[in-house]
């Protein structure tokens, strides 16, 4: 577990904010279907999937279409557990105590099977951590905000 991470995360998602530009850019980026699953995430979730993107972005600017929808919808799952930022923590630092946490521990597989038949196969494969290492890594260093 990555202490410095966990503290930023949890400072961004008490003041979390989204921009008109941002929306925009998530407009243009995601598929009608992929942007009503984006639109039923937290506001924290969306506000963080935009700064991976924006900083996938920066260290990739040839980033093709999937990689950049996988920036967007690789937390997708956590829309399903509906967790409070009191409720991630007590998850993450002692596991599944509850139906939510369980489903929040579980988001990665959950949006995969969110994703399937409805977005890219290599949106879905980086979302599930599979893909070419090199764009594996550098969602994976998008995320590290």
């Amino acid at each position: 577990m990555r202490v410095l991470h966990l503290i930023r995360r949890t400072a961004h998602s008490l003041w979390p904010s989204l921009s008109l530009d941002d929306l925009q850019l998530v407009r243009d980026v995601l598929s009608e279907e992929e942007l009503a699953m984006w639109s039923a995430m937290q506001v924290a979730d969306r506000a963080h999937s935009v700064t991976v993107l924006r900083r996938l972005d920066e260290q990739m600017p040839s980033a093709s279409h999937a990689v950049r929808c996988a920036a967007l919808l690789h937390d997708v799952g956590k829309s399903v557990a509906r967790l409070s930022t009191v409720g991630r923590i007590t998850a993450t630092l002692f596991g599944a105590r509850t139906t939510r946490m369980r489903a929040y521990l579980a988001h990665e597989a959950i949006g995969v099977r969110m994703l399937e038949g409805v977005s890219d196969p290599m949106t879905v494969a980086l979302v599930s951590g599979q893909g070419p290492e090199d764009l594996v890594v550098a969602l994976r260093r998008a995320d590290d905000v």
